[in-house]
């Protein structure tokens, strides 16, 4: 998935969404942020147009890349933003604040 974000706003879904079904996604810093996500582990960004363009031509040359990319993708959206995961922190974060 390519996702040229030029400007913020809240958490790009769209992302985590292309994640979730194993997608390589390219994007650029603003794209990342506050996702936690890791460029060339889990996702790649792009700093540039050249970036994209490398970023890009380097999945669709290297299979064994896409797949490395794609699986970290899935398994960083399945540990981070999996509702049971979110629930059972959020049930410890009042179970130690309120106790």
């Amino acid at each position: 998935m390519i996702a040229p974000c030029f400007s913020g706003g809240g958490m790009r879904l769209k992302i985590v969404e292309a994640m979730q079904y194993s997608k390589p996604v390219v994007t650029t810093p603003i794209g990342a942020e506050g996702l936690g996500v890791k460029s060339a582990k889990n996702i790649l960004i792009g700093h540039s147009s050249a970036d994209f363009v490398q970023h890009i031509d380097h999945l669709l040359k290297s299979p064994d890349f896409y797949f490395k990319i794609a699986n970290n993708a899935l398994l960083f959206v399945q540990k981070n933003f999996d509702n049971m995961k979110i629930t059972e922190d959020l049930c410890e974060f009042y179970i130690k604040n309120l106790s």
